[in-house]
C-alpha cells in the first residue's frame, strides 16, 4: 500500500472516532443546561401579572433558616401562612444586613408549578422538610447517623396567592426562555419553640 492511501485511511478512521465523541459532548452540554437549579431564602417581593396568572418572586438568598425560624418561634408565629409571612417580614432574616444583588434570585411561578408546605426543625438545614409537624419532630429527634426514609405523609398544597413576602422557601427551577421558571416550591415552616424540642412542640397544641 502506498503512503497516500494509508494516510487517507488513517485520517478517515480518526474522523469517525471523533464524531460520536463530539455528539456526546453536545448532548451532555444540553442536558446540563436543562438541569434544575435550587435556591432558598426569604421571599422579599411578589409581583403578579394578573390574578391566578404568573407570579414573579424575588428571593433573598442570604437569609439564614435558623434566624428566620427563631424569629417565628420567639414572636409566637403559627397558624396561617399570612401570619407567618407578616412575622417573617419583621424578622432579622428578612431585614438583617443589606444584601447585594448577587444575594437575590428572581423566579417565576406558573400554573404548572408544584407548591407545598413542609416542616423541619429550626436547627436542621439538611433536608427539604417533612410533610407534617409530627414527622418533622420525629426526624429531628432521631439519630442523625441513621438514615430516615422519605415520609409517607401528604404535604399541604399552597395556592399561588398565598405566596407572600416574609415566607421562607426552598425553590427548584429551570431556565425557560431565559427566565427562572419554578418547578417545585416548598414553603418551609419550623417545628418546636425557641426553648423547646420539636417533639415537645408536636405533642402540644397542633398548628392550624
Amino acid at each position: 500500500m502506498s503512503a497516500r492511501p494509508a494516510y487517507l485511511l488513517l485520517a478517515l478512521s480518526a474522523a469517525l472516532a471523533l464524531a460520536p465523541a463530539s455528539h456526546a459532548q453536545t448532548t451532555k452540554a444540553k442536558a446540563k443546561a436543562g438541569e434544575p437549579e435550587r435556591t432558598s431564602g426569604v421571599i422579599a417581593k411578589v409581583e403578579a401579572d394578573a390574578p391566578g396568572k404568573l407570579r414573579r418572586l424575588t428571593i433573598k438568598t442570604d437569609a439564614i433558616w435558623a434566624d428566620w425560624a427563631r424569629d417565628q418561634a420567639s414572636k409566637g408565629a403559627g397558624g396561617s401562612l399570612a401570619k407567618a409571612a407578616a412575622k417573617g417580614e419583621q424578622g432579622i432574616a428578612a431585614e438583617g444586613e443589606p444584601s447585594s444583588p448577587d444575594d437575590r434570585t428572581v423566579v417565576e411561578v406558573a400554573a404548572d408549578a408544584k407548591l407545598e408546605v413542609r416542616y423541619r426543625s429550626p436547627t436542621d438545614e439538611t433536608n427539604s422538610g417533612s410533610a407534617t409537624p409530627a414527622e418533622a419532630a420525629e426526624r429531628a429527634e432521631a439519630d442523625p447517623a441513621v438514615a430516615k426514609p422519605t415520609t409517607a405523609g401528604t404535604p399541604k398544597t399552597v395556592k399561588p396567592e398565598e405566596l407572600k413576602p416574609g415566607l421562607f422557601v426552598e425553590v427548584e427551577y429551570a431556565k425557560v426562555d431565559g427566565k427562572n421558571r419554578v418547578k417545585r416550591l416548598i414553603v418551609v415552616r419550623p417545628v418546636g419553640g425557641a426553648q423547646s424540642s420539636p417533639k415537645q412542640e408536636a405533642v402540644g397544641t397542633p398548628r392550624k
